[in-house]
C-alpha cells in the first residue's frame, strides 16, 4: 500500500504553518503534517480506483517517468494506492489550526515547547482536543468591556454589526462567550500580524469570529508588488491577486464549528462589502474581480514573463552546478525546468541544455588472471538536450535536439563496435533518463540498427572471451600461479548461468548490453537497457 499525490496539499500546509507565532512550532508542524498526510490516520485518504486518477496523483508528485511505469504496473497488478481525500484533508487542516492555537496559547517555558521534537502528531491532536474541550466547557466570564475595546466596521440592516476587537480584554470576552481559543491571540494582534472581528446580533451577542491575517506579498518583476492568495513555489504557478492587505483565514462559529447558515450569509455580506477574500478550509468565498495571474518563479524570485525568468534561472543553475551541485536536481528545484516549458524560443532551451560534456568511458576489469581478462566498459552518455523534448512537449526543437545528442551516441556505438568481447554498461550521464529514453534516443538518431548489430557481435565475442578465461582459470589452478581465493571467485562467477551473475555484479543503475535480447515486435534493439 502506497500513498501518492500528497504534494498537492503542501501549499495549504505551508500556509497554515506560516501562521505559527514561534518558528520551532511552525517547522515541527510542517514536518508532522506531511508525515501524517502520508502515513495516517487513514481518514483523510482514499483508494485510487482508476488509472487516470493514478496518473493525476503522480503528476502532482512530479514522479519521474521510470518510476511512473513501475507504479502503473503495480497498480494494474492489484497493488493498493491511496491519494488525499478532499474532505478528509479539510478535516486534517482544520485540526492543524486547532493544534496551532494550542501551541500559541503556551508560555515560553511550557514543557511541550521544550520537547516539541519528541511530540507525535497524534499526541499533539489529543492534547489540543483536551484543551479546546476545556475551553468549550467554561461559562462565559464576566469581563468588563470598555468603549475603546471594540470598533464597529459594518452594520447590517437588522441592527447587527461586525466589530473589530482591539484589546486583550475584548479577545478574552469573545473567547469565553464563543467557547473557543481566540482569547489567546492578543500577542499576534498586538504585533499587527492579525485582526480579530466579531459578528454580533442586535443584543451585542457574538455568533461568528473572523481571523484576519496579512496575505503573502511578492514582488513580481514586470508587474510590481502584489498581495496574493498564496506564496508561489518555484516553477509556473497561477495565483490570485488580493485587493487590500488583509485576508480572512479563519471563520468560526461557537466551539470552533463552522457558522450556521443564517450567520454564514451575514458573513458573506460583510466580506463582499469589505472586499475581503477568504482562505479558510471550511468557508469558501472569493471576491469577484481578483484576476488570476501566471507567475514564473525561479529560486524564490517572481516574474510575469517566462523569458525574463529563464534569464535569471539559467544563471542560478549554472552557478549552483559550478559550486558542485547536481544538474538535474538544481534544474528542477530552481523552477527553471517548468519555466523553460513556457519560453518563446525553444532553441535557447536546447542551447542551455547542451553542456553535458563528451561521452565518458572507463574500463573496469572483472577478472584478470594470467594476462587474460574479462572487462566491463562503463559508458556515460550526454543526453541532457533530451530534456527539451520533455518539458512543455517542445516539438519545435526536435531536429536541434537530435543534432546535439547524435555525436555522443554515435561515438558510443563506434566504441562498442571496436571493442567486442567486453561487457558494455550504458547510462545517462546525468542519471535523468532510463532504458526506454536511451533506446528512443538511439532510434531518433538513426543508430538503432548499428546498435543492435554491435550488441549481437558483442554477445558472440563475449561468450568466446568467457570460454577463454575459463580455460585460463583451469590452467592457473593446475599451475598454482594465482591465489586460491581469486581462482575460486572466477570459477564461481563464470560457471553455468554466468550471464545473470555478471549482470548482478556490475549493475549500478546502468544498462548491461549483453546476453538478453528484446523480444518486442516494435524494436530491433537488445533489451539490455535496464535500470
Amino acid at each position: 500500500m502506497q500513498t501518492i499525490g500528497t504534494k498537492a496539499v503542501h501549499p495549504a500546509i505551508s500556509e497554515i504553518t506560516s501562521r505559527a507565532s514561534r518558528v520551532e512550532v511552525g517547522l515541527w508542524q510542517e514536518r508532522a503534517l506531511k508525515k501524517a498526510l502520508k502515513r495516517g490516520p487513514a481518514d483523510h485518504l482514499r483508494r485510487v480506483t482508476s488509472l487516470s486518477g493514478l496518473k493525476n496523483a503522480m503528476k502532482a508528485d512530479d514522479v519521474p517517468r521510470p518510476a511512473s511505469r513501475r507504479i502503473i504496473k503495480a497498480f494494474e497488478g492489484g497493488e493498493v494506492f491511496l491519494v488525499p481525500d478532499k474532505r478528509g484533508v479539510a478535516r486534517l487542516l482544520r485540526k492543524a489550526m486547532e493544534v496551532l492555537d494550542w501551541f500559541d496559547s503556551m508560555p515560553d517555558d511550557d514543557r511541550h515547547l521544550k520537547r516539541i521534537d519528541r511530540i507525535s502528531w497524534g499526541e499533539a491532536v489529543a492534547a489540543s482536543d483536551l484543551w479546546h474541550g476545556r475551553l468549550a466547557g467554561r461559562r462565559a466570564m464576566e469581563i468588563e468591556i470598555a468603549a475603546g475595546d471594540v470598533r464597529t466596521l459594518h452594520e447590517f440592516e437588522d441592527g447587527g454589526r461586525v466589530v473589530d476587537l482591539l484589546t486583550a480584554n475584548a479577545l478574552k470576552d469573545e473567547g469565553a462567550r464563543m467557547a473557543h481559543c481566540v482569547g489567546g491571540y492578543w500577542a499576534v494582534v498586538k504585533r499587527g500580524e492579525a485582526r480579530i472581528l466579531s459578528v454580533r446580533d442586535t443584543h451585542n451577542a457574538p455568533h461568528v469570529t473572523i481571523e484576519l491575517r496579512r496575505p503573502p506579498s511578492i514582488m513580481v518583476h514586470g508587474h510590481g508588488r502584489l498581495f496574493v492568495d498564496r506564496k508561489p513555489e518555484n516553477g509556473v504557478q497561477r495565483v490570485s491577486g488580493i485587493k487590500g492587505n488583509w485576508q480572512a483565514v479563519q471563520i468560526r462559529g461557537k466551539q470552533n464549528a463552522p457558522p450556521v447558515v443564517k450567520w454564514g450569509r451575514k458573513v458573506r455580506e460583510f466580506l463582499s462589502a469589505a472586499g475581503l477574500d477568504v482562505r479558510d478550509v471550511d468557508f469558501r468565498y472569493s471576491i469577484k474581480g481578483n484576476a488570476p495571474l501566471t507567475v514564473y518563479a525561479v529560486n524564490g524570485s517572481y516574474y510575469s514573463n517566462p523569458d525574463a525568468a529563464a534569464d535569471q534561472g539559467e544563471a542560478v543553475v549554472l552557478k549552483t552546478v559550478a559550486r558542485g551541485g547536481k544538474f538535474p536536481l538544481s534544474y528542477k528545484a530552481s523552477g527553471l525546468a517548468a519555466v523553460h516549458g513556457c519560453v518563446s524560443d525553444g532553441a535557447r532551451v536546447v542551447k542551455f541544455l547542451n553542456d553535458g560534456g563528451p561521452l565518458e568511458t572507463r574500463e573496469a576489469p572483472l577478472i584478470s588472471i594470467m594476462n587474460k581478462s574479462l572487462t566491463a566498459m562503463h559508458h556515460r552518455v550526454p543526453l541532457r538536450p533530451l530534456l527539451a523534448l520533455v518539458i512543455g512537449n517542445r516539438d519545435d526543437v526536435f531536429a536541434d535536439v537530435v543534432a546535439r545528442i547524435a555525436p555522443g551516441l554515435e561515438e558510443l556505438v563506434s566504441v562498442m563496435e571496436s571493442n567486442p568481447g567486453n561487457l558494455h554498461v550504458i547510462k545517462d550521464k546525468d542519471g535523468t533518463f532510463g532504458d526506454k529514453e536511451i533506446k528512443s534516443a538511439l532510434l531518433m538518431c538513426g543508430l538503432g540498427q548499428r546498435f543492435a548489430e554491435a550488441i549481437a557481435k558483442n554477445e558472440k565475442a563475449l561468450r568466446l572471451t568467457v570460454s577463454d578465461v575459463r580455460l585460463t582459470v583451469k590452467r592457473a589452478r593446475r599451475a598454482g600461479t594465482e591465489c586460491a581465493e581469486s581462482i575460486n571467485r572466477a570459477t564461481n562467477l563464470l560457471s553455468d548461468g554466468f550471464e545473470t551473475r555478471i549482470q548482478r555484479l556490475i549493475r549500478e543503475r546502468g544498462v548491461i548490453c549483453a546476453f538478453e535480447r528484446d523480444t518486442s515486435k516494435d524494436s530491433s534493439l537488445i533489451s539490455g537497457l535496464k535500470y
